[in-house]
């Protein structure tokens, strides 16, 4: 990719917002070029050409897949080959701490106190919260220690979840990017401020006045999980859609209302501004979703806006940020964390580490962990059409597969000492036999609204 670019390789560790500039583009396709920024969580003005690059090639130069059925359906295949591959998936236990001794992982202990000891701990929590809450900085060489506090999370991403009443099956299978206007493309300057005002909150102390300049100005993304698939029973009613609109937002507590609170008790959804500002924030997403299908506005039948709070109270991310460390250039690529730490026996995995935010992103660096825990070449074995799982462990999906009920009710008790546990479903990991694999995640899945 770096020869075939040329002249411009140097802009390769530069803000994607520096290339487009230096091409000379107008400030209108600059900022048509840069909503899907949104899409690593972050803006042109700090991700990295690196990000922008790896992400076009994937996604325009390689086109993408979803998965039939949903993506629900890959964590209900990944639960099933754990557990029949003997491995226990343990849900609500929350880990409270990696134990560390000489330098070398000894386990976990979750919140009740219950300690499963482990020689092989994998974490795919935060690596700000794995580092400075769950591992503690006393065991990090100052070096570490200094590069942990300079790390810097990326925007929390907010969604949107609706449930219409109408029927989008003529319309293009497709994803969108919706513009409200071009009112802030009328110059570097006015998108500039527009980034500053609306996705950082910056200059608001009023957190509804900043909601409504965010509903009628912020671009959003936009996907329906029944257009994608239309053959998948579960995601809405025949002649009704799930529409789900997605984009970043500033994480400051004061302006959407839940300063102050235990996010973690949930009590801030009670608070009559956060459900105000919500409500703003939805209205504002439903104008999107009118852009693309027209009418659909009017036929609302269910939603729910999931916030920087929700983000933070139901997965544990520092500053509600799903997509862990910002794509800027000093965090791009081989800059980011490998799956390998100082610590004997503790590995890292998710969207902090060097192969980047989402789904794949995720689980490419699992394939990783796996590698160097094991000593195997798994990427190159898999990339040679081999497949880890033993097949005849595996049950045949009916039609009509839920994944969803499928991933429910995996418990809390704790396992026989012979059995391996992996906890890797939003809750914490460990397990019980000494020569296991332990493996920490978010926080427990916690029911209700957001």
């Amino acid at each position: 990719m770096l020869r075939a670019a040329g002249w411009a390789a140097p802009y390769v560790l530069m803000p994607y917002i520096s290339l487009m500039v230096t091409c000379g583009l107008k400030p209108r396709t600059i900022m048509a070029l840069s909503v899907d920024a949104g899409a690593q969580a972050s803006t042109p003005l700090a991700l990295s050409v690196l990000a922008q690059a790896v992400y076009l090639d994937n996604y325009i130069g390689g086109g993408s897949y979803f998965p039939k059925g949903g993506g629900q359906m890959l964590a209900a295949g990944f639960a099933e080959v754990i557990r029949s591959h003997g491995g226990i998936i343990r849900t609500n236990s929350e880990v409270e701490k990696i134990l560390i001794e000489g330098g070398k992982v000894t386990g976990v202990r979750l919140e009740h106190g219950e300690i499963i000891k482990a020689t092989t701990v994998v974490s795919d929590a935060d690596i700000i919260r794995t580092y400075t809450d769950l591992v503690g900085l006393e065991h990090l060489s100052r070096t570490m220690q200094a590069r942990v506090k300079t790390w810097r999370m990326s925007h929390p991403l907010i969604n949107g979840y609706f449930g219409i009443e109408q029927d989008i099956s003529a319309t293009p299978n497709s994803n969108y990017f919706a513009i409200p206007n071009w009112d802030d493309a009328r110059s570097l300057f006015a998108l500039a401020r527009m980034s500053r005002s609306v996705v950082h909150g910056r200059g608001h102390t009023d957190g509804a006045a900043w909601a409504r300049q965010f509903a009628a100005r912020q671009p959003m993304f936009l996907q329906s999980s029944t257009r994608r698939d239309p053959t998948n029973v579960h995601s809405a009613p025949a002649g009704n859609a799930a529409i789900e609109v997605q984009t970043i937002a500033p994480y400051d507590p004061k302006i959407w209302g839940f300063d102050g609170y235990d996010v973690a008790s949930g009590e801030y959804r009670k608070d009559k501004a956060y459900r105000e500002i919500k409500k703003i924030v939805i209205d504002g997403m439903l104008d999107r979703i009118e852009q693309v299908y027209p009418g659909a506005s009017s036929k609302v039948k269910w939603s729910e806006l999931a916030s920087p709070a929700s983000q933070q109270r139901f997965v544990g991310n520092t500053g509600g940020a799903p997509f862990g460390l910002e794509g800027t250039p000093d965090q791009a690529g081989p800059l980011r964390p490998g799956t390998r730490t100082s610590i004997d026996g503790l590995f890292l995995v998710g969207t902090d580490t060097a192969w980047g935010p989402g789904t794949e992103g995720a689980m490419i660096s699992g394939v990783h962990a796996a590698a160097a825990i094991l000593g195997r070449d798994l990427p190159g074995e898999i990339h040679a059409g081999a497949v880890i799982a033993d097949r005849t462990r595996l049950t045949t999906w009916d039609p009509d597969f839920d994944p969803l009920n499928a991933c429910r009710g995996f418990g809390t008790a704790a396992p026989a000492p012979d059995e391996v546990l992996l906890r890797c479903t939003g809750s914490p990991h460990g397990a019980s036999d000494p020569s296991s694999v332990g493996c920490v995640g978010g926080l427990p899945s916690r029911r209700g609204r957001r």
